[in-house]
């Protein structure tokens, strides 16, 4: 419905520079920083971004399916000529890293250890 209030009725198509607005109407803060990256990957090459393509993209990352959004984030980083703090050694480096062979739960998206076998927040089995 955002997507329709936004930029009108039977429109499927949108301009990179109207992906701001889109995000502040579904009640989401806009970060121009943060949000490159998505807009780099969702939009085609001719600098659109289609209906399919962001609500697809807005539900993964809603419902965080999109695990590889940190791999895309650190290779961005390096593309753009600068270390990631990770591997420069400043700043927090991995301090919230992910624990290589832990799981997620699907019942309350909480992060467990691999060992676990039921999750420590709401004790869903795995």
């Amino acid at each position: 419905q955002a997507f329709t209030d936004t930029v009108g009725e039977g429109v499927d198509v949108i301009g990179v520079a109207v992906f701001g607005d889109l995000i502040e109407a579904m009640g989401t803060t806009y970060c121009e920083e943060e949000h490159r990256r998505t807009i780099k990957k969702i939009s085609g090459a001719d600098g659109k971004i289609t209906r399919g393509a962001f609500i697809a993209w807005y539900l993964d990352w809603l419902f965080g399916g999109d695990e590889s959004d940190i791999e895309t984030d650190e290779e961005d980083e390096a593309d753009e000529g600068e270390a990631p703090a990770a591997l420069s050694g400043e700043g927090w480096g991995s301090a919230f890293g992910v624990e290589e062979g832990s799981w997620k739960c699907d019942a309350c998206m909480v992060r467990n250890k691999a060992a676990d076998t039921k999750c420590a927040a709401c004790e869903t089995v795995r």
